[in-house]
């Protein structure tokens, strides 16, 4: 019968745990934010305003009546690219570039593709509608380093080392979108379940904050 008891206790722990699992938002207005309790204690959370946003990640805790979230130091994504060589050229680069971007996959048109080497401008495109661009430079045994830039857009950086003929598929990402650097937040959890989460502050103030658990469709 003890051990009967024990399970069910250690079940209905498991489930509660579980019941946490998920996304809470606060209604959107001018501005707004989000929580993803994750499974490990792990947590995402993302704000954004109408000018800004940012986002954080790290391990939060659970104690009686407070919730503490402690950010680690991560960096944001600001785009990536693959990169081919397919001829050698002596004493000069060539480049068929593709740029999309990196949610929508759809090409980004009129960016603007820079070349420099030693920090000195040499050549430079502008993207096509379909967004492609092909860049000539010469190569003089330095680094050369491409810039792509579109407004709206983190500028993404492409270096090459070599002399050739390179083919060059780049995302990239929406800007504006910030870090939260290392540190704690600690709240005080009135209410959590599976419909919506109530934080307030440990302060004179009386002020809470209700966050309501997204439903992702299925």
């Amino acid at each position: 019968m003890k051990l009967q008891l024990a399970i069910i206790i250690l079940v209905l722990i498991i489930a509660s745990c579980k019941s946490h699992i998920g996304i809470y938002c606060t209604k959107p207005n001018y501005n707004g934010f989000c929580y993803e309790l994750k499974k490990n204690g792990e947590f995402k959370y993302d704000e954004g305003t109408c000018t800004f946003a940012s986002q954080g990640i790290g391990k939060y805790e659970i104690t009686g009546d407070t919730i503490k979230f402690r950010f680690e130091d991560f960096e944001i994504k600001r785009g990536n690219y693959e990169i081919e060589k397919n001829k050698e050229i002596e004493k000069g680069i060539m480049v068929d570039l593709s740029v999309v971007d990196s949610q929508s996959k759809e090409p980004i048109l009129a960016y603007s593709a820079a070349i420099y080497s030693n920090g000195v401008l040499i050549g430079g495109e502008v993207g096509d509608l379909n967004g492609k661009a092909e860049l000539v430079a010469a190569y003089n045994e330095n680094p050369v380093n491409i810039e792509i830039t579109f407004t709206g857009y983190h500028p993404l950086n492409i270096e090459i080392n070599e002399a050739g003929r390179y083919e060059v598929n780049a995302e990239i990402v929406r800007g504006g979108v910030f870090p939260i650097r290392k540190q704690e937040w600690i709240f005080r959890l009135i209410e959590l379940n599976k419909d919506s989460m109530v934080i307030g502050e440990f302060d004179i103030y009386d002020w809470s904050r209700t966050l309501y658990r997204y439903e992702e469709k299925k």
